[in-house]
């Protein structure tokens, strides 16, 4: 039976959430005008990151028992998020291009990097418009409003709480599980994972510090972006250099072309081995160990809470293993 001070809680819980989703809400479709309307450059990465934090939310409405229409409104914001992906990568490895030439030692080697500078920046063109053509502002607004309605529906019937806290276990094991993958096949594509699945955990985690700010949870999900943005970039070195390999020519009559990829393939494998040999050793540095700790304390703490249900009371000890 619930007690009086547990139902107010629980109503608490469900108003914050409703709350965070609204002003979540409100910056993609402000975002969304920036990025289309304004062209403002920061604008792309406040779209991405606010169709992250609404998709975090429903994860943890959707975490016992998702539905059709979760599925379909997490898909659809996973797809905005996506059509910008190109624009994010071509933007950051503009900068790396930069640098590029910036060191390059002779005239042939900046008009090589050139070269990868304007296929860039025709990605990125590319993208932006294909976006912009195909953006219907009605149609975003109905999905913040879906989205909206799910969490509400959601949050009166669901132990939120208990949500949150299965959800931070279950981002942790993938993400336990993509360095266990890179680490058997060290390739891009799943160094992406890892970094990919090490977002998901700090997106969690800084939900449950919204809702129970505790100043060491914060500094863990800290170091979980300083780690996050290690591991992306590698990638964006990786994928640079097999985008400058595309690029440059490949023939005996561009020796400095050549000489070029031959030292970008270089780097290439001594920067994927150098991934793999941190991620090999990351499990036994002290950041790893407490932050699986202070993660089990959180889990252990939302689930034993008085307002709790007894079924997520079950199998506390271990849960991170």
């Amino acid at each position: 039976m619930k007690t009086k001070a547990s139902s107010h809680f629980g109503k608490e819980v469900r108003r914050n959430f409703l709350r965070y989703t609204r002003k979540k809400a409100r910056k993609l479709n402000e975002a969304l005008h920036a990025s289309v309307e304004e062209h403002v450059p920061e604008a792309v990465h406040k779209f991405r990151k606010a169709t992250r934090d609404l998709q975090c939310i429903i994860a943890v409405c959707g975490i016992r028992r998702s539905t059709r229409k979760m599925k379909r409104t997490r898909d659809a914001l996973r797809e905005s998020r996506h059509a910008l992906s190109d624009t994010r990568d071509s933007d950051v490895l503009l900068g790396l291009v930069k640098r590029k030439q910036h060191g390059s030692r002779n005239a042939q080697e900046r008009a090589d990097w050139s070269a990868v500078a304007e296929r860039l920046i025709e990605r990125r063109h590319r993208t932006l418009k294909l976006f912009a053509k195909k953006a219907d502002f009605q149609k975003f607004s109905q999905l913040t409003s879906t989205a909206k309605a799910i969490i509400r529906k959601k949050a009166e019937s669901e132990p939120m709480t208990e949500n949150l806290a299965e959800l931070l276990q279950q981002c942790w094991r993938k993400w336990n599980a993509a360095i266990d993958a890179f680490d058997c096949d060290p390739k891009v594509s799943r160094l992406h994972a890892v970094r990919i699945k090490a977002k998901s955990l700090r997106y969690a985690l800084d939900l449950r510090h919204e809702f129970y700010p505790h100043a060491q949870l914060e500094e863990a999900s800290s170091w979980l972006k300083d780690l996050q943005d290690q591991i992306g970039a590698w990638h964006d070195e990786l994928a640079l250099s097999q985008l400058a390999r595309s690029t440059f020519p490949n023939s005996p009559r561009a020796p400095d072309a050549a000489k070029i990829v031959l030292g970008i393939k270089e780097q290439e494998i001594a920067m994927a081995e150098t991934a793999q040999q941190y991620l090999q050793s990351l499990r036994a540095t002290d950041e790893y160990q407490r932050l699986r700790r202070l993660l089990s304390a959180a889990i252990f703490a939302m689930a034993n809470d008085q307002a709790a249900e007894p079924p997520a009371r079950a199998a506390i000890t271990g849960l991170l293993h």
